[in-house]
């Protein structure tokens, strides 16, 4: 990502129809097309919702995306 000045948030805005560009890519819209129907989403986003941690770790669970991931939740039941 460094390589060419790209974060990741802007490259899942882009990435999840946030760029003309990206939605236009054939290639772009095939990958996400794969990446969407994927048995490991719901993992990936589980963890973004409850990052893991350290079986012997004293440390709180760092919070990751729980408090967006809630908000979504929420939203999405609505």
């Amino acid at each position: 990502f460094d390589s060419i000045n790209l974060k990741v948030d802007e490259f899942l805005h882009g990435f999840s129809w946030g760029d003309y560009a990206c939605t236009r890519n054939s290639k772009i819209r095939i990958e996400r097309k794969v990446f969407f129907a994927s048995p490991k989403l719901l993992s990936i986003i589980q963890r973004w919702a409850i990052p893991p941690r350290q079986k012997d770790s004293s440390h709180a669970r760092a919070t990751g995306g729980s408090v967006t991931m809630n908000k979504f939740a929420l939203q999405a039941l609505n």
